[in-house]
């Protein structure tokens, strides 16, 4: 062999080991990361320390994935074995990217456990990102794949992942049948940090359901496993679960207090899209106490990150948010500005729990407007929706903006006659929406000023009456009643 091609030979073979060293970097950082405690926070500063390195020899092992296997599968082990280190430190396209090349040269290795990894976690960012049905078909793909190989803990993964997108898609019969599958896989393989995750799964669709008891219970187990384990992330999380229950509840001084122990474990491993979640509970809790500018600052902080992250979804719920704070301080065009952007992305990304629940919200500055028709074209577009997606406080919030619609279109009536039917079937619903055991507090309330113009045309007695038939009846043919009305009123 001539000096020429020795000194190549060698030159690439030093360089693979370079190469192998940085893989070992992200795999050892990520496995510090699963300590938990302070060695999470050791463990994200080293790989911050080494991330130029990092990518440097990931683009080189790129370049030569797709005829070296020894590159290829290098390749793999540095984006799988770094999972959940790199899930904190790149923005759900750089996920993308990065798995995608690893899935590639994972199917040239055939190797179909890696392939299934890497598909899940692509599943994750695509949502992320506000691609559902590039995500949905990823998990579907990867679950299918796991099953396959009868790699129960990689399907236990992708079982709760693609459980947390269903819950927010509105799919909570899925959602709750994914995750307790995965929690008795985890359980069986004695996986307790799986397992954790799994209980905040089931919290969340329990919050989704507005089963406030059943949720605290969940996620207080989940809590004491992430204290157990140690996980930063977890604990993070389980708090600004447990932050939402409070506040949901009326307990705003326990819930500003989770989310805030929340945020600084969110801050300290630099988990992005976990600040962001955590900012909008905070934001939440300061509109229930009336802070104006402090929830419009949380606001704006948290959409400048999820801009600059590309995390859509986030953006649709703090687009809404702002709105509702607009609509608190009567400056209607600000609020159907910011409720109109949210509800364009959410229909665009098929995110049709969030299109509901902006249906609903854009609702009230609509009519602060004067918009009758419109806002009776947003009701029932809102309520076509919620037909499909099993969630009570979602409905009944689009049923109290029904009550808010029929109130302020009785305001305007001349025919006293019509003025006081309305008004009485306005009641009725009211009703409906205060037997419910899954409603926000926060439409009981919003409802209840309506009462003393209702006593005022109607009777007190009257009122109660209506109030009372209502709580006997089930808030599904509520809707479909209300369906059938503005169906015809929209083809008359």
């Amino acid at each position: 062999m001539e000096f020429g091609a020795k000194l190549q030979e060698a030159r690439a073979g030093s360089q693979m080991r370079l190469a192998r060293h940085y893989v070992d970097v992200v795999r050892e950082a990520n496995t510090v990361y699963l300590q938990g405690s302070a060695s999470s926070v050791m463990a994200l500063r080293a790989f911050d320390l080494e991330r130029p390195q990092i990518e440097q020899w990931r683009a080189w092992l790129l370049g030569r994935a797709a005829t070296d296997d020894q590159a290829a599968g290098l390749l793999v082990s540095m984006t799988l074995d770094g999972e959940r280190i790199l899930r904190l430190r790149l923005a759900p396209g750089e996920l993308v990217v990065w798995h995608e090349s690893a899935l590639n040269a994972a199917r040239r290795l055939g190797d179909t456990a890696a392939a299934a990894a890497h598909l899940r976690c692509i599943a994750d960012a695509q949502v992320l990102l506000g691609n559902i049905e590039q995500g949905n078909a990823a998990f579907l793909e990867a679950c299918a794949l796991a099953e396959q190989l009868a790699h129960w803990q990689q399907l236990a993964d992708a079982l709760v992942t693609l459980a947390e997108h269903e819950s927010s898609w509105g799919k909570l019969d899925e959602a709750s049948q994914h995750s307790l599958r995965a929690l008795e896989i985890y359980q069986h393989v004695g996986d307790r940090r799986g397992s954790g995750i799994g209980l905040r799964r089931l919290g969340w669709i329990a919050i989704s359901a507005g089963e406030w008891q059943k949720a605290e219970g969940y996620l207080q187990e989940a809590h004491a496993i992430a204290l157990q384990t140690g996980d930063l992330s977890e604990i993070g999380a389980t708090l600004h679960n447990l932050g939402i229950v409070y506040n949901r509840t009326g307990k705003f001084d326990k819930g500003s207090e989770s989310h805030l122990q929340a945020l600084e474990f969110s801050r300290r491993i630099g988990d992005e899209q976990g600040t962001i979640a955590i900012m909008l509970g905070i934001a939440f809790a300061y509109r229930q106490q009336e802070k104006v500018p402090e929830t419009q600052d949380v606001l704006l902080q948290a959409l400048a990150v999820a801009k600059r992250t590309g995390r859509i979804r986030a953006q649709v719920n703090i687009l809404a948010n702002l709105g509702l704070i607009a609509d608190d301080s009567k400056d209607y065009v600000d609020a159907v500005r910011y409720l109109e952007e949210s509800l364009a992305i959410s229909r665009a990304q098929g995110l049709w729990y969030d299109t509901c629940v902006n249906c609903g919200n854009l609702i009230f500055p609509v009519l602060g407007l004067g918009l009758f028709d419109k806002a009776r074209t947003l009701l029932l577009e809102g309520l076509e929706l919620s037909v499909t997606i099993a969630a009570v406080p979602l409905k009944t919030t689009l049923l109290a903006s029904a009550v808010y619609l029929w109130m302020k279109a009785s305001e305007v009536q001349t025919d006293e006659s019509i003025q006081r039917e309305m008004m009485e079937t306005a009641a009725y619903w009211t009703g409906v929406v205060f037997a419910c055991p899954g409603a926000l507090q926060a439409n009981r309330a919003g409802i209840a000023v309506f009462r003393p113009n209702m006593e005022s045309l109607l009777g007190l007695e009257r009122v109660d009456d209506l109030l009372n038939q209502g709580g006997q009846v089930e808030i599904d043919d509520v809707i479909a009643d209300i369906l059938a009305t503005l169906r015809a009123a929209s083809s008359a």
